[in-house]
């Protein structure tokens, strides 16, 4: 791969997980949820906000599974693979979101959401695998898995009200969201490293 290739794919990889981390942050902060009625209001506006994001996101992700496969880094690749299909799925139960009304509406659009948490759960413990990132950020990635399986076991067994759920949910989401942020950091910190190594050898 060329030096301008490297540096495109540095690009492509890096600005879609830090763009869909600025579209989540921003849309907490200045579109956030209505958590006050029996079920949680999630505004059209911030919804296409966050799919924006999550749609360069599933870009970013998909070429990360390309560059670790290329990199022999089998199980990296096919739990980056995994994340972009469950990115998916996510964003169809987006467009559900904002329909929901009553228990029936709200069943349905957890219903695709969990969907989407089967795949985040083993794709995050494969990505935790790909070397080009620190211990650290493996274990943050476990760490952020375990709100999005609590919101399903919470959601499964009907052990709490719609809201809760939705507020673990959107914590989960907010962890994963920071979290793939630091991929971006660790990725173009990597990419520098290397950088600096070939210009004192």
């Amino acid at each position: 791969m060329t030096t301008n290739e490297q540096k495109y794919v540095l690009i492509a990889c890096v600005s879609g997980l830090v763009i869909q981390f600025l579209c989540y942050f921003f849309c907490i902060l200045f579109l956030p949820p209505d958590f006050t009625g029996q079920y949680a209001v999630f505004s059209a506006e911030s919804n296409m906000i966050v799919i924006f994001g999550m749609s360069l996101n599933m870009a970013s992700v998909t070429i990360l599974g390309i560059k670790a496969g290329d990199e022999r880094q089998i199980l990296a690749a096919g739990g980056f693979t995994m994340f972009a299909i469950a990115l998916g799925i996510s964003i169809s139960s987006l467009y559900e979101v904002v329909t929901i009304v009553d228990q029936e509406s709200f069943d349905k659009s957890y219903f695709i959401n969990s969907s989407s948490t089967f795949l985040y759960v083993p794709a995050i413990l494969l990505i935790s695998t790909y070397k080009h990132f620190s211990k650290w950020i493996h274990y943050l990635g476990v760490i952020t898995v375990i709100p999005a399986l609590v919101s399903v076991v919470l959601f499964s067994f009907k052990l709490t009200s719609s809201v809760a759920i939705d507020l673990t949910t959107t914590v989960g989401y907010l962890l994963l969201s920071f979290t793939q942020l630091m991929w971006a950091v660790s990725i173009y910190s990597s990419y520098r490293r290397r950088k600096a190594l070939e210009v004192t050898q």
